[in-house]
C-alpha cells in the first residue's frame, strides 16, 4: 500500500471550487492477532493499524458558510 501525507491535498487546488480544499484523512481497521505465551495458553490481542486513505473536502475557513464534509474513497 502507498503511504499518503495525511495533511497534504489528494487533488490539486485547480481542480475543486476556489472556497473548497482537499485533505487526505486515515481510517483504520482493528485487526485480532492470536499467539502462545510461555506457557503454552493462547493469548489474544487487538491492534488498530492504518487500512487507507480517504480524500474529503470541506469549505476554506474565509467561506461565508459552515464547513461541510464529504468523503469520497480514493
Amino acid at each position: 500500500m502507498e503511504a499518503r501525507d495525511t495533511r497534504g491535498e489528494c487533488f490539486s487546488s485547480d481542480m475543486m471550487p476556489f472556497d473548497y480544499k482537499t485533505f487526505c484523512k486515515q481510517t483504520y481497521n482493528v485487526v485480532r492477532l492470536v499467539a502462545i505465551s510461555d506457557t503454552g495458553k493462547l493469548e489474544y490481542g487487538r491492534f488498530t493499524v492504518p487500512s487507507n486513505c480517504v480524500c474529503s473536502y470541506k469549505k476554506r475557513a474565509n467561506s461565508s458558510d459552515l464547513d461541510q464534509l464529504s468523503a469520497c474513497h480514493l
